[in-house]
């Protein structure tokens, strides 16, 4: 295999490319793919030193724990491997160019902002006109009071927050809205299920869904919030869920985040 970094706005390039087809012979599969840039220092020291420090603080995990769950949630992908089998894969930071690396951290403050009730400043921009170093950002130590003073009542409020979405994961009625919305076709030789979104009326891979609340669930701030927020979360009335792709989920909370804007003011 021959991987080859070719300038067509160069000759001498594109003569190297030319001269090493004269030479081939037989059937050969060619890919051309435009070249995009690897993620930038500016964007990895912003993810590391605002995006993830926020989730880290919000939750109470460290940084690497934040990194590696963030990365689950927005990064993985499916495989079949040999054995015929489907298995899950998270793609690292490394790999991502800088639009995916953009999409990527717009995906987490979305996040952020709709489950954790935490806004994640945009990168600011540096008052010396040629550094790419970011302004550093300094937020007011909190005092940690809670389980035995190791947490800040903030992260542990995160704490519970987190182990109540992971078991919702589990809530029979998810799974039962989840069979509601499924399809199932045969391609070719394969049975294959795939999931209708409520929202575009398209078919998706079962990676590409997620079950949405149609009553959002709420924040979750203090224990005060617990009863209302446990509630919303566990609902039993199937019809209360939808199975959205991800891309109208990201549209719906967008368009909730709105709403309790406009009632704020």
């Amino acid at each position: 295999m021959i991987d080859l970094l070719i300038n067509f706005d160069n000759e001498e390039d594109k003569k190297k490319l030319f001269s090493i087809m004269k030479v081939l012979k037989g059937e050969h599969a060619v890919a051309i793919k435009k070249k995009r840039a690897q993620r930038s220092g500016m964007q990895n020291r912003y993810y590391w030193s605002v995006v993830i420090a926020y989730i880290s603080e919000e939750t109470g995990f460290t940084k690497e724990e934040a990194h590696q769950i963030m990365g689950r949630m927005f990064l993985k992908y499916v495989k079949t491997v040999p054995d015929g089998t489907e298995e899950v894969f998270v793609r690292s930071t490394t790999s991502l160019n800088t639009l995916e690396m953009t999409e990527y951290i717009e995906s987490i403050r979305t996040f952020a902002l709709s489950e954790l009730g935490t806004y994640i400043p945009t990168p600011m921009k540096s008052s010396t006109k040629n550094s790419n170093k970011p302004k550093r950002i300094v937020t007011p130590r909190v005092e940690r009071t809670r389980n035995g003073g190791t947490e800040t009542p903030s992260q542990h409020i995160g704490k519970i927050r987190s182990a109540l979405r992971n078991l919702s994961r589990w809530w029979k009625p998810f799974a039962m809205a989840l069979k509601a919305a499924a399809v199932t076709q045969h391609i070719g030789k394969r049975r294959r299920v795939f999931y209708l979104c409520a929202e575009c009326d398209r078919l998706h891979d079962r990676k590409e869904v997620e079950v949405n609340h149609k009553i959002p669930t709420g924040s979750l701030k203090s224990y005060e919030d617990l009863p209302g927020f446990c509630e919303r979360l566990f609902v039993e009335d199937i019809t209360l869920l939808e199975v959205l792709c991800k891309e109208c989920h990201k549209e719906e909370t967008a368009r909730q985040r709105e709403e309790r804007s406009a009632k704020s003011i």
